[in-house]
């Protein structure tokens, strides 16, 4: 369950009171532009009010986004099938000997095709 479940009237109500307000001073600002963009001092007002505004809407909506966690997360190592994999891969890694290729499908691979023909065509 999320945490901030018994928040979510209040988050929404957040946003649109927000997103209202927001909207109404975008629009006043509309009206005066060539004014606003003249003058330095009503210029950042309107860049802060307009900041001030949309702080809470983007808070309200990171705290309305769905969450997958049923509880809080146990520490520890996760324990999916990659992650085992990957932890035996760095074992099999740091007990190798030196000089040994390193074991899984690389000491498999064939050499490229083609890179033997290069050579012959090259020594000719």
């Amino acid at each position: 369950m999320n945490i901030l479940t018994p928040w979510t009237d209040y988050f929404v109500a957040q946003a649109g009171a927000a997103g209202a307000l927001t909207g109404l001073i975008f629009v006043a600002l509309s009206f005066n532009f060539d004014q606003i963009i003249s003058d330095d001092l009503w210029l950042g007002r309107a860049g802060t009010g307009l900041i001030l505004l949309a702080q809470p809407i983007a808070y309200a909506l990171v705290c309305l986004w769905p969450t997958r966690t049923a509880g809080p997360r146990q520490p520890g190592p996760p324990r999916d099938l990659y992650s085992r994999r990957l932890r035996r891969r760095c074992r099999q890694v740091t007990h190798q000997d030196p000089g040994s290729p390193p074991p899984g499908r690389h000491s498999r691979q064939a050499a490229p095709r083609g890179r033997s023909q290069l050579r012959t065509a090259s020594s000719a």
